[in-house]
């Protein structure tokens, strides 16, 4: 620093130059410009007030090496987290793969976990049958509807095992019927185009 710097024999030599460890400069350039802008605006009694406020904080900060990297470094104050995964995108989480290969569902587990997972689902379920009705049956009586019109569903049965109500089956025409169908339709649909 040479004598026309307002900041000459302000600041110690021990605080100028390049940190050995990370490569930076102690006090970054904008800090000492500020510093400079500081002094030069006063004159007098107050510049030597000014003055003395500076060495103050430099020594304050000494001592502190948090402050020194937020306040004449300018770099980010460090961050201590106990969250591992924070800022790092998407991590997978193999805790519940651990815990599910540990304890293997058992069959009606699963079931009902799949028809609880299909009502959460939002697709219509209805009940064909009370189950008071008819007390020696084995299945429960549940419609599911699809988008498409086709329904899978699952029966009563007595004792017996005769099914208490028949399924309903797709009132769709064969194919060949449908395309002759359509043959006629787009016929028709030609024709009306010509008058």
């Amino acid at each position: 620093m040479d004598e026309s710097d307002p900041l000459f024999r302000v600041i110690p030599e021990d605080q100028l130059g390049l940190d050995p460890l990370s490569g930076k400069p102690k006090i970054a350039k904008e800090v000492l410009e500020g510093m400079r802008m500081y002094l030069m605006v006063a004159d007098g009694p107050e510049k030597i007030a000014r003055i003395e406020r500076i060495r103050k904080s430099l020594r304050d900060l000494e001592n502190d090496p948090i402050g020194q990297k937020t306040m004449l470094r300018l770099e980010p104050m460090p961050t201590v987290t106990n969250d591992l995964d924070k800022g790092k995108g998407i991590v997978f989480n193999f805790e519940q793969k651990k815990e599910v290969a540990h304890k293997p569902e058992k069959l009606m587990a699963s079931a009902i976990s799949a028809g609880v997972r299909v009502l959460r689902s939002g697709k219509v379920v209805t009940a064909l049958l009370d189950l008071n009705e008819y007390s020696g049956s084995t299945q429960s009586g549940l419609l599911m509807e699809g988008s498409t019109g086709y329904s899978a569903s699952f029966f009563e049965t007595n004792a017996s095992r005769t099914t208490l109500k028949k399924p309903k089956s797709r009132r769709r025409p064969e194919t060949y019927t449908r395309k002759a169908n359509e043959n006629v339709l787009s016929e028709e649909i030609r024709l009306r185009g010509r008058r």
